[in-house]
């Protein structure tokens, strides 16, 4: 058999890409991964709120456990120390004292709902810790317990999370967003219990996609 020294003219049997063809390759693929990447991010972004949505559940939950044991929800018998009332922490860091710590601030455990140290974050510096939502961008998780005696809108203070909302609800908008049509102009959600929400992929609280427990 034949070398291939021995046949100059023959042809090679494969080639390289010419710079031209890499060059072209290598467009192709950042089209691509510009047309993906919304895509990818809506879909983390989506597993993010469903994340949260599944966090405010177990809030919730572990708020009822917790009444089943004390006779109230988180805060309601502490509600001189609530922000709204110009008291000493918001109703983030009281759900996350209570549910969490068995009244400290010390975070060992979870004593009414699982304990895990990515869903605490201080947002303000030098606060105790709120609960957090699931997104890489972290937002407390408000919680507004109802204020006992009260059956109608002001049960509900807007300001117990005022360090973390800003302009959110002004207005009229806190009354919009828990009154309850169903049951006339005076009457929330949640009537004698405690709402929890969380800003949805906007990031900001007070909009449409609002997360909550009701």
């Amino acid at each position: 058999m034949r070398s291939e020294a021995a046949n100059p003219g023959r042809a090679p049997t494969g080639r390289a890409f010419t710079l031209v063809e890499l060059l072209t390759v290598i467009v192709i693929m950042l089209l691509l991964f510009g047309i993906l990447m919304p895509t990818i991010s809506a879909v983390m972004r989506a597993r993010q709120a469903m994340a949260t949505q599944v966090r405010i559940s177990a809030l919730d939950a572990g708020a009822r456990a917790y009444r089943q044991d004390t006779g109230y929800y988180p805060g309601q018998q502490y509600a001189d120390q609530l922000a709204g009332t110009a008291g000493t922490y918001t109703g983030s860091q009281w759900l996350a004292r209570a549910l969490l710590t068995d009244m400290s601030f010390n975070f060992p455990t979870g004593a009414y709902t699982t304990y895990d140290p990515e869903m605490l974050f201080d947002p303000t510096g030098g606060l105790p810790n709120s609960i957090a939502d699931c997104f890489a961008t972290k937002r407390a998780i408000l919680y507004f317990p109802s204020r006992l005696g009260l059956t109608d809108l002001t049960q509900f203070v807007l300001g117990d999370n005022s360090t973390y909302i800003g302009s959110a609800w002004s207005g009229s908008g806190w009354n919009s967003f828990i009154q309850d049509s169903r049951f006339g102009s005076g009457a929330p959600y949640n009537s004698g219990e405690f709402i929890i929400a969380a800003p949805g992929l906007d990031r900001s609280y007070g909009t449409s996609d609002d997360q909550k427990n009701f």
